[in-house]
């Protein structure tokens, strides 16, 4: 199914679907209901973020005109959306924007002359990078939830293994949350200010009371994995919806997304090491970005090894 770029307003569901379907296989209901019986809005839900880093085009496609061996398996041929103009601000690649991009840093004329010693600035920027790159992964998150997670027909492929599906889902949307919820507080700290004296509270206070759902979510990929891709080759209808999910988001398959989770989490150690690097001797920072970056390798450390302990497990078939 070719599809065009439209203006329509982007919902929360890629498929609107009769309530009666959900203990159906979506595919069977479609044959025996016949082909008028049915209108399948595919919608990239990309139109509500602003400046994303994924540049989607907003997909509808009509099927209600299909032949009941094209409702067999829809793929959606996704229309890009141009690339946006270039804002103030903003670095010329259009994705990611730095901190001596801000409007705020612009206009308050700090950069001219030694306003900002080298190490500051060095230091600004790599704080900042960690507020760029959780906005970058809270919205690939959202893309998960909105696309996969909060889409009921996908959960109807799953209506006779529930404990498999919650196994791939696990405690996905608790991590949203957590992403959420920070991006948040460290929007606040970024708000109207041109310079920040640290992030390192906002993201110890994560670490201390709400990280230990990495841990858990961690120690559940190996599983989640195994039995998706299992999943996927034995049921051709799953496996025809999602590569249309996929196709329609650009061909990044729901792997992929949900091992975001445990990307971002290895990474924020990186993250913080580039930030204590540029951090002087006498900045109060120091110890206390430290003792923040020891604590998050530790839950890295426990990510890691939930991970081992569960591809073990698996192997030898001990628990």
């Amino acid at each position: 199914v070719s599809t065009q770029s439209t203006g329509t307003a982007a919902h929360h569901r890629l498929f609107h679907r009769p309530s009666r379907l959900r203990s159906r296989n979506p595919v069977q209901f479609l044959h025996q209901q016949g082909k008028n019986s049915w209108e399948a809005k595919i919608i990239d839900d990309a139109a509500d973020y602003e400046d994303d880093d994924d540049i989607y085009g907003q997909i509808a496609a009509d099927v209600s005109d299909l032949s009941y061996n094209e409702l067999e398996c829809i793929t959606v041929t996704k229309t890009p959306a141009p690339l946006p103009a270039q804002q103030p601000g903003k670095s010329g690649s259009g994705f990611r924007e730095y901190w001596h991009e801000r409007r705020e840093v612009v206009e308050s004329g700090i950069l001219e002359g030694d306003q900002v010693g080298k190490t500051e600035r060095a230091r600004q920027e790599a704080m900042y990078e960690v507020f760029t790159s959780e906005q970058t992964y809270k919205k690939s998150l959202e893309t998960l939830e909105q696309q996969f997670v909060n889409d009921n027909l996908f959960g109807c492929f799953f209506e006779g293994s529930q404990e498999d599906f919650a196994i791939i889902l696990c405690n996905i949307v608790d991590i949203i949350g957590i992403s959420k919820r920070m991006l948040d507080d460290l929007k606040s700290l970024y708000q109207n200010k041109v310079t920040v004296d640290s992030i390192t509270e906002v993201i110890r206070s994560y670490v201390d009371h709400q990280f230990e759902a990495y841990i858990k979510y961690c120690a559940n990929t190996s599983d989640q994995q195994y039995l998706l891709t299992k999943y996927r080759a034995e049921d051709a209808d799953l496996e025809c919806f999602l590569t249309g999910r996929e196709k329609a988001l650009g061909g990044q398959n729901l792997q992929s997304y949900l091992l975001l989770p445990m990307q971002r989490v290895t990474r924020l150690p990186l993250l913080l090491d580039a930030i204590l690097k540029k951090t002087e001797d006498d900045n109060p920072d120091k110890e206390p970005l430290r003792a923040l970056h020891q604590q998050v390798t530790a839950v890295v450390n426990k990510c890691n090894e939930g991970v081992r302990r569960s591809e073990t497990r698996r192997k030898y078939g001990r628990t």
